[in-house]
């Protein structure tokens, strides 16, 4: 494979994008899922202009990787950028090489979910969503919610998840908003 862009330096102890596939291997995943997450990882690795085995498993390199675009100048369109984000993130959690947020996957609860129910403006729960879950996955009241929950919500996206730097540097930013939007819109 021709190298478009410089290789990224990993090391033998740093997973790669090839061990993300050999993982998808030894995983019980349908033929068409583990095909469509097994594409993504090539896909990104072929967007870096590297093989697979090259490409660190690091998401902050991955997330530098999906915002810049492929190597080879041809543009993905925004929707299927979003789908090889979803799609790499959800190989990277079912190879369990690296943690993935996953707060999406725990049900509201009944003080959330009610919270979640009252707000009426719609860009604000969507805005809101990942964050209500996260504080209702480790337990947080929405009374309990300060500064210092926000914060660290901010740093497990960024650790976590394939966000880009500008929506990471949003996010402590826009989520105080938004729930001061959320807060002014509920009469309690």
């Amino acid at each position: 494979m021709k190298h478009l862009s410089p290789a990224v330096p990993t090391s033998k102890l740093q997973p790669t994008l090839a061990d993300v596939l050999a993982a998808l291997d030894g995983k019980d995943l349908s033929a068409l899922r583990r095909r469509d997450l097994a594409s993504a990882v090539r896909r990104v690795a072929r967007m870096a202009g590297q093989a697979p085995d090259q490409v660190p498993l690091d998401l902050k390199v991955l997330s530098a990787i999906l915002e810049r675009g492929p190597a080879n100048g041809k543009v993905p369109s925004p929707k299927t950028v979003q789908n090889l984000r979803s799609d790499l993130l959800a190989a990277i959690d079912t190879s369990g090489l690296e943690p993935v947020s996953k707060s999406a996957r725990f049900p509201l609860s009944p003080d959330w979910q009610q919270l979640c129910d009252a707000i009426t403006i719609v860009r604000v729960r969507i805005g809101l969503s990942k964050f209500i879950r996260d504080c209702s996955a480790r337990g947080i009241a929405p009374e309990c919610v300060t500064d210092d929950t926000v914060a660290n919500f901010c740093s497990a996206v960024a650790a976590g998840s394939l966000k880009t730097e500008r929506q990471i540097r949003r996010l402590p930013r826009d989520i105080p908003r938004l729930w001061n939007e959320a807060s002014a819109a509920l009469p309690a």
